[in-house]
């Protein structure tokens, strides 16, 4: 997480809300993944992870491609919003921290599982 201070406030505010709030480990985590992604996502932080993708106000190169998507399918929205985060970072020769990788591969496994 050091390596990727665009995820900072994930991490804080997954614990923030644990910690302080009192809220529970799922919705924790669900903040804390909303901008990674996760191997063995719960259906709740594919939920947030999903939203904080394809928001409206989201512009960026694919986020109009897994809104479609996501009309449809979460996981198939969810393996496209990884697969476009690894190569964002990739082609602007950044970290990729390893929760985003754990996730793209996660939902290939499930893609290849049907």
């Amino acid at each position: 997480v050091r390596d990727c201070p665009k995820v900072y406030h994930a991490f804080a505010g997954g614990i923030y809300a644990r910690e302080t709030l009192g809220l529970d480990e799922d919705v924790s985590n669900a903040i804390i993944f909303h901008t990674t992604g996760r191997f063995g996502m719960t259906l709740l932080e594919k939920i947030v992870f999903m939203a904080d993708y394809i928001s409206e106000d989201r512009d960026f190169s694919g986020a109009a491609e897994v809104r479609e998507i996501a009309k449809t399918s979460l996981d198939e929205a969810c393996l496209c919003a990884s697969r476009n985060l690894v190569i964002h970072l990739i082609k602007g020769y950044k970290f990729v921290n390893r929760y985003s990788l754990d996730a793209y591969n996660y939902f290939v496994g499930l893609k290849g599982d049907k």
